[in-house]
């Protein structure tokens, strides 16, 4: 239970940063309001997305790049995932959509995430 534990921090703590870009009517974010979306969204995906096992029990590796938008009703929207691993998009894909936020934007908040699931050595 330790290794799997341990595995699944080496993956949150290997996911590159979020980063976002406000794409609201007058074209300019508040860095405050979007920095705190950002961070909830951050801390939701950390608390979502896991160190992934596939139907057989066997740990899923790899990265997953992913292209989403924050809606306004605080759900999550995917416009582009990027893998070499479909198995690892598809549980990346669930997991993103399953995420909802309480909080209310005034524009959809487009953000980009890297995942990053690598086996312990």
């Amino acid at each position: 239970m330790k290794p799997f534990l341990i595995s699944i921090l080496f993956a949150l703590l290997l996911s590159a940063p979020v980063t976002a870009a406000s794409s609201g009517e007058n074209g300019r974010g508040d860095s405050l309001t979007t920095s705190k979306i950002e961070h909830r969204v951050r801390k939701a995906i950390d608390r979502t997305v896991i160190f992934p096992v596939d139907a057989r029990g066997k740990a899923l590796y790899g990265k997953v790049d992913v292209q989403f938008s924050v809606n306004t009703d605080g759900s999550l929207d995917i416009k582009t995932i990027q893998t070499d691993h479909p198995e690892l998009a598809q549980y990346v894909t669930r997991k993103l959509q399953d995420i909802r936020l309480n909080l209310q934007t005034e524009g959809e908040l487009l953000m980009r995430y890297r995942f990053v699931f690598r086996p312990q050595d």
